[in-house]
């Protein structure tokens, strides 16, 4: 499947997927003007979690860190006011510069959890296809699969220039009556 909810992932972990207090990890680039002003924060960081580096020209790699203190009088520091706008010292930002923000973000987020006791419970698919026969005719077909798992060997793969795929492969099994599937001409 390229195109799939993510209520799918969860699945396969035998578990559901619902709405939390998470913190999730937050990376921001600033631009910080000649003399350490102009930097603003896109959020409030959580208490205690924000890192600050200096980036190198390249806008990747990171030069010397920026600790919290008194920017007036010491360079590489920095302060934060209403939680968002930084202050840098202004001999370390003689000139315009950039910083690379690191930060924990608190916020109600959907998310899931993946145990060591939770398996995947057992499921029905109906699977809509079309076949064509030697005669060149589509006929329209639904297999139901009747008792189905999802296997225990997952696979995600994340790339940020493809489409994500998600492939699943099932165990069948037989239900209560002892069938499989069933195979069905629409």
């Amino acid at each position: 499947m390229e195109i799939f909810e993510t209520k799918m992932v969860a699945l396969l972990f035998g578990t559901a997927i619902s709405t939390a207090t998470m913190s999730v990890a937050k990376r921001e680039v600033l631009s910080v003007a000649a003399g350490g002003t102009g930097a603003v924060l896109a959020a409030t960081p959580k208490a205690g979690s924000l890192t600050i580096f200096i980036l190198d020209s390249d806008s990747v790699s990171h030069g010397v860190e920026q600790t919290t203190g008194t920017p007036a009088t010491t360079e590489n520091k920095y302060s934060i006011a209403n939680n968002t706008e930084l202050t840098f010292n202004a001999t370390t930002f003689a000139s315009a510069g950039q910083v690379v923000c690191y930060y924990l973000l608190d916020g109600s987020h959907p998310t899931f959890t993946v145990d060591n006791v939770s398996f995947p419970g057992g499921y029905k698919i109906y699977a809509d296809s079309a076949i064509r026969g030697t005669n060149q005719v589509d006929k329209y077909v639904q297999y139901q699969l009747l008792n189905c798992k999802p296997k225990s060997n997952v696979s995600l793969t994340m790339d940020s220039s493809n489409v994500a795929k998600l492939s699943i492969e099932w165990d069948l099994f037989a239900d209560s009556a002892g069938d499989m599937m069933h195979y069905v001409e629409v």
